[in-house]
């Protein structure tokens, strides 16, 4: 009996079929194995280079260098657990949620990858697989800044067991008033540096004719009001009024790297006489005295922004107390139209 054309198609299709839904199949299982034989030279040295090693590095907020095998695989057992739970790389936005440019996430693949590493052994694999470290700059996350503004003289935190929450002011003067692009807050002892808020007063020349006079820090605590401090560290105009403040130029958080937008976006227009003032810089408490003595990195541009922001706070800046107090109940939501 002779077999038609289309029932041989038929038949072919069939076992088609079979063999398709059979790799399928085959392939579905393994997926849910976790490969066995990642190396850290080749799939796990990336991962570290790009999510820890910024920070965990000589002269960074990470207490301990994670660069080479030998540094990770001393510390492989804290990492698995760390990143497993999803506390490390410490990024505060919910990544289900929304995404940044930037941002330091570990997909699920990569967080299965560094565990399974673990459980496997941490193999170090073949020295041809690793690639270089990348190179930070010295002083500076962000590269090499055009001009570097440090604090004049160290300041002792006395190691009285006490937290610290200190004003202090850098004051300088430029050969002329510019754009800035970008301002990152080096600290001097990292330890000890938890958190500080960073401003520019940017002071006319007929209204401040010398801008280095003044104490240069007070301890807010002891001072009482922001008015007061400003004051007593004489940052007010020669005639008593208040220069221009341009607020959070800069903001630190051990593990938070400095803003950085594209081009064309962002920056500041300064003057060439002012003052950076660290508002609430607050040190830990330590048994031992020790000394801090940060620096600020200030990047130029040679054009303003094509599209500048400005940062609109509501209330008093701290000067005074708000009256009524502005309370907004959590898991409120409220749309506020311009």
């Amino acid at each position: 009996m002779r077999t038609s054309y289309f029932q041989l198609k038929k038949t072919f299709m069939k076992q088609l079929l079979l063999v398709v839904s059979g790799l399928a199949f085959l392939i579905a299982c393994n997926s849910g194995k976790p490969q066995t034989n990642l190396t850290f030279n080749k799939e796990i040295a990336p991962l570290i280079h790009k999510h820890c090693t910024p920070c965990h590095r000589p002269g960074e907020a990470g207490p301990f260098s994670l660069i080479t095998y030998k540094d990770v695989r001393k510390k492989a057992k804290t990492i698995a657990r760390v990143v497993e739970a999803g506390v490390m790389p410490p990024w505060p936005v919910d990544p289900e949620y929304s995404h940044f440019v930037g941002e330091k996430v570990l997909t699920d693949t990569e967080k299965e990858m560094i565990v399974t590493w673990f459980n496997a052994g941490c193999l170090e694999g073949n020295a041809s697989d690793l690639k270089p470290a990348p190179i930070y700059p010295e002083g500076s996350q962000l590269g090499k800044p055009d001009v570097v503004i440090r604090m004049e003289e160290p300041f002792t935190i006395p190691g009285d067991n006490r937290d610290r929450f200190m004003v202090f002011k850098i004051p300088y003067e430029l050969e002329k008033d510019t754009f800035l692009r970008m301002v990152e807050y080096v600290p001097g002892n990292r330890k000890l540096s938890h958190h500080v808020n960073g401003h520019i007063i940017q002071y006319d020349d007929k209204q401040k004719k010398d801008v280095f006079v003044g104490p240069r820090y007070v301890d807010r605590e002891v001072a009482g009001t922001l008015d007061s401090c400003y004051r007593f560290m004489k940052l007010l105009n020669d005639d008593e009024t208040y220069p221009l403040l341009t607020p959070s130029v800069f903001n630190f958080l051990p593990g938070v790297l400095p803003q950085q937008y594209p081009d064309g976006i962002g920056g500041y227009r300064i003057k060439k006489k002012g003052a950076i003032l660290m508002r609430d810089l607050h040190y830990g408490p330590t048994p031992v005295s020790e000394t801090d003595q940060p620096h600020i990195n200030l990047f130029f541009s040679a054009k303003p922004p094509e599209r500048p922001f400005m940062e609109t706070q509501l209330g008093t800046l701290g000067i005074s107390e708000i009256v009524p107090p502005l309370l907004i109940p959590s898991r409120h939501h409220h749309e506020i139209c311009y």
